[in-house]
């Protein structure tokens, strides 16, 4: 893992890589300027990482409280 980002991910999700790879590429390919601070932005980004986890831990993942 390159990155500290995609470290975490893989130490708490398993160590799987794949699934990994495939988050870091959803993120990368959904977020825009500020989507941190842009609650549309961001429910884009949540949107993506619930697709491809399958609606599992989302939320959790982003800080995400409904």
């Amino acid at each position: 893992m390159d990155t500290r980002a995609k470290q975490s991910l893989f130490d708490n999700l398993g160590r799987n890589e794949e699934l990994v790879a495939r988050l870091d590429a959803a993120v990368r390919n959904t977020k825009k300027a500020d989507w941190k601070s842009n609650r549309f932005k961001l429910r884009e980004v949540q949107n993506a990482v619930t697709q491809e986890l399958g609606g599992e831990y989302a939320d959790d993942l982003l800080n995400v409280r409904s």
